[in-house]
């Protein structure tokens, strides 16, 4: 009986001889899915592998959350105002940005709990919150999160080219793109009323998907590789696909896959029909 390897020497080798392997990620992932189906390792354990290759090749810009989702402090706001906001996100850590919209803080909302009793007490966000840490949109997800590890970092507020404020990125993020989607006791209570991504019921192989669904959420989701120079929704795509003004039940094919137009307002794309097709 072949006995099944253990996943620390494998991530330990892994780790140190990632830089080299780097040229070889293609064929040492083919290597791990045939040892996961010749049952020399789990399944899980080959896949946590594969994603800390799958870091190494993506940077920040990828999986950081845009300034438009951000859930900020404004620096001049009273508690009273931005306190319900905090309390409905359930996040735990916040940037507090100034006038020009640029991030100089962190807060935190343990720090918040002393003020939530006192009446006459003004808050002074200046000396509750943390300095931010910035980085580059370009940065490697490996190299992050090995300073978010030895900083003890959970949160950085990621800049572009001009210097101002392009998103966020947390640990836990980096942490999903190797084990996959981590969820809290506040996320297990969280339903989502409009998923970017339903299947159809009683249909196997259909699904529906919003066209405003980022490509890399749409190939996490059906492990496709589909990629655009400029576009970076699935809808996006199609219509460069397409080259012309959508009509409903306009229907293209990529990776395998067949995409039907399902909703359409005002000629503006909502909604694909994605199909599997039969290899």
């Amino acid at each position: 009986m072949i006995k099944r390897l253990s996943i620390a020497p494998l991530l330990m080798w892994l780790i140190q001889k990632l830089a080299s392997l780097l040229h070889d990620r293609q064929q040492l992932t083919l290597l791990l899915r045939q040892i996961t189906r010749t049952r020399l390792t789990a399944k899980t354990e080959a896949g946590i592998i594969e994603g800390t290759l799958k870091i190494a090749e993506m940077q920040v810009h990828e999986i950081m959350i845009p300034r438009a989702k951000m859930i900020v402090v404004h620096h001049e706001s009273p508690l009273k105002k931005f306190l319900p906001q905090l309390i409905k996100s359930a996040h735990s850590r916040f940037p507090v940005v100034n006038a020009e919209d640029r991030v100089v803080g962190i807060l935190l909302a343990k720090d918040l709990l002393p003020y939530l009793q006192q009446t006459k007490s003004a808050l002074n966000l200046d000396k509750l919150m943390r300095p931010p840490i910035y980085i580059p949109e370009s940065k490697r997800l490996n190299v992050l999160l090995e300073e978010f590890r030895l900083g003890r970092i959970h949160m950085a507020i990621v800049l572009d080219e001009h210097g101002l404020t392009a998103g966020l990125v947390t640990i836990e993020d980096v942490l999903e793109k190797i084990v996959g989607q981590i969820e809290d006791e506040h996320d297990r209570h969280k339903t989502s009323p409009n998923p970017p991504i339903t299947q159809i019921p009683f249909n196997r192989n259909s699904y529906k998907v919003k066209a405003d669904t980022s490509l890399q959420d749409f190939n996490d989701y059906f492990a496709t590789s589909l990629k655009h120079d400029s576009q970076e929704t699935i809808g996006g795509l199609v219509l460069d696909r397409l080259q012309r003004m959508p009509k409903k039940g306009d229907m293209i094919v990529m990776a395998n896959m067949q995409f039907r137009v399902g909703k359409i307002n005002t000629r503006r794309l909502e909604e694909l029909i994605v199909r599997k097709q039969k290899k």
